[in-house]
């Protein structure tokens, strides 16, 4: 994993630190590649990812014994390995302060820790079904999150649109279907690899429905105050978190029946939401 154009400090004392740090037995296969390079007072630590994509780089003035380097250099590799693998729950030290070189910028305190409280916005669309009637109507719905990258508090906001569902009345048929809005806080909990995301807020939704075929043709539109709750489990593949979710909203200040054509239809209270999608943006 580590190599070294030079023997202090060495790369296999580097990488046994950062395995250390990490908590990573021997065994444990890292396909990122660090390279390490001293020019006179500089010293280069670059963390390179399997394609090839630069990960971190960074140049430090290299002051202290082989073992401080090394160090340093070790608790800088493993932030940013633990950015990239959040699987790899580490208790990270703060690395010291190092000067940087002559020839580049100030260089910031490591923060390893970093990772569990800075919140990103992500994006994401999925595709599913509504299981809220005897018939299932199929969903498409788009969302934004802010939450941190491994673990920690955070917000979301998503919108479904779901095709109609049907009923019988009469000779004819009711068309109906609830876009809703929802927001709220999000929890987000890592177990190994994967990302559980525990989301709770308020839904707001519009209510369309619609006689076909009756003698006396009637559109009825409603907005509607709800609660929305949803678990969503994923994983990083790439530059994409995909994803898969169950949703839960309920209407509890909706009357169960809605008058259309002078006849009452039943109303589901309850509706859920299977969706399997991907998501960019929250790494």
């Amino acid at each position: 994993m580590v190599t070294t154009d030079q023997e202090c400090p060495a790369a296999s004392t580097v990488e046994a630190r950062v395995r250390e740090t990490l908590g990573l037995a021997k065994t444990t296969a890292l396909r990122e590649r660090a390279a390490i390079g001293r020019t006179g007072p500089s010293l280069r630590v670059t963390l390179r990812a399997e394609d090839g994509r630069i990960l971190g780089d960074r140049v430090l003035r290299a002051e202290g014994s082989c073992d401080e380097l090394a160090g340093v250099a070790a608790v800088i590799l493993a932030t940013w390995i633990s950015d990239v693998h959040p699987e790899f729950v580490g208790s990270l030290p703060e690395a010291p302060k190092a000067p940087t070189a002559d020839n580049g910028p100030p260089a910031a305190p490591v923060r390893p820790n970093d990772s569990h409280a800075s919140r990103r916005w992500s994006f994401g669309v999925a595709a599913g079904v509504d299981l809220s009637s005897i018939q299932v109507a199929p969903l498409v719905s788009l969302g934004a999150r802010w939450l941190p990258a491994r673990s920690g508090w955070g917000g979301f906001v998503t919108a479904t649109l779901t095709g109609p569902h049907d009923q019988d009345l009469g000779e004819g048929q009711v068309h109906y279907w609830r876009w809703p809005l929802a927001m709220g806080l999000a929890l987000r909990v890592p177990v190994s690899s994967t990302r559980f995301d525990f989301q709770a807020g308020p839904a707001l939704a519009w209510l369309r429905a619609s006689g076909q075929s009756l003698a006396q043709p009637e559109t009825r539109n409603q907005a509607l105050g709800g609660i929305f709750a949803a678990t969503r489990a994923s994983a990083l593949w790439g530059k994409l978190e995909p994803f898969a979710e169950i949703s839960v909203i309920g209407w509890p200040a909706v009357s169960p029946y809605l008058r259309i054509t002078n006849r009452d239809i039943s109303l589901p209270r309850v509706e859920v939401y299977l969706v399997v999608g991907a998501s960019l943006g929250g790494r």
